[in-house]
C-alpha cells in the first residue's frame, strides 16, 4: 500500500468518482456537513480520507470527494492506493460507528447519552441546526464534560425512570448554573423523595411519561421549570412560563466560562 497527502480540486475529484463503482449508498448529509465544513476553512486533513483497492476502485471517500465538488474548493486528503478489495467491508462498518461510540473510544463513559445531550445543547442552546459530524458532538461534549462527568454518576439509575434525552440536558444545563442544588434535586429524584403532587421533583418525573405528539424542545423546557422552581423553592404554578427558559441558566454559566 502506497498513501500521501495530496490537494485534490474539483477535477480531480471527479475522476475519482470515475472508479466509484462498488461503494455504498452516499449519504446526502455527510455530503452537506462536510461541505459546510470546507466553505467555512474548518475542513482538516483527515488520517482516513480517499482510499483505492489494487484494482483502482475507489472504496472510500466519495462523499469528501462529492463535498470537494460542491463546495468548488480545493482540499488536501490523505490518499491511499493499493488498498485489499475487501478492506470496503471494514470502512463500511466504521461508517455505522455511531457518536456515543466514538465519544467511548475518546475515553468518555456512557457515550450514547453524552452524544444524546450534546445534541440537545447544540441545537436549543447554541441554536446549530443541520446534521452534526463526530467532531462537532464531540466538541460539545467536552464543552459539558464537568457536567456530564456528574451526570454520568447518576445515569444507570435516571435510566431505570426512563429520563429522556431532553431532560437529561435540562439537568446538564441546571448542572451548570447550580451544580449543589441541581446535584440534590437529581439525589431526591432517584431516590424518590417527594412532596407531593406538586413537587418540581414529581412534575419532572412524569415528564418521563411517553406522551404521544409531545415535542422534545416542549419537554426540554419543561425540564428546566421544574428545576427552576426547585432551585427558587416554588411551586411549578409559581414559576413564570418563559419562552426564554434555556436563557435563564445561561448567562452565570457563560460569565464563569469567559472568567475561566
Amino acid at each position: 500500500m502506497v498513501e500521501f497527502d495530496l490537494l485534490i480540486d474539483p477535477e480531480l475529484a471527479i475522476l475519482m468518482l470515475r472508479r466509484n463503482t462498488r461503494n455504498r449508498q452516499i449519504s446526502r448529509s455527510s455530503v452537506l456537513a462536510h461541505t459546510k465544513e470546507m466553505l467555512s476553512d474548518s475542513f482538516e486533513t483527515l488520517a482516513d480520507g480517499i482510499a483505492f483497492d489494487t484494482h483502482g476502485i475507489l472504496i472510500d471517500g466519495q462523499q469528501r470527494l462529492l463535498a470537494i465538488i460542491e463546495a468548488k474548493k480545493s482540499a488536501t486528503l490523505r490518499v491511499a492506493f493499493g488498498l485489499d478489495p475487501n478492506a470496503r467491508i471494514a470502512v463500511d462498518v466504521r461508517s455505522r460507528v455511531s457518536d456515543g461510540e466514538l465519544l467511548e473510544i475518546a475515553g468518555l463513559s456512557h457515550g450514547d447519552m453524552r452524544a444524546s445531550v450534546a445534541r440537545m445543547y447544540r441545537v436549543h442552546v447554541n441554536g446549530v441546526g443541520g446534521h452534526a459530524s463526530g467532531k462537532e458532538i464531540e466538541g460539545v461534549a467536552r464543552e459539558l464534560q464537568v457536567e456530564l462527568d456528574a451526570l454520568a454518576n447518576y445515569y444507570p439509575a435516571l435510566s431505570r425512570l426512563g429520563i429522556r434525552a431532553p431532560l437529561l440536558c435540562a439537568l446538564a444545563l441546571g448542572l451548570r448554573k447550580a451544580p449543589v442544588e441541581t446535584a440534590s434535586f437529581i439525589d431526591r429524584l432517584i431516590n424518590r423523595q417527594r412532596s407531593g403532587a406538586n413537587d418540581p421533583v414529581t412534575k419532572f418525573e412524569d415528564l418521563a411519561e411517553p406522551v404521544k405528539g409531545r415535542r422534545r424542545d416542549d419537554l426540554l423546557l419543561s425540564g428546566l421549570r421544574c428545576i427552576r422552581a426547585a432551585l427558587s423553592g416554588e411551586t411549578i404554578e409559581r414559576v413564570r412560563a418563559a419562552a426564554d427558559e434555556v436563557r435563564h441558566f445561561l448567562p452565570d454559566a457563560k460569565a464563569a466560562l469567559s472568567a475561566a
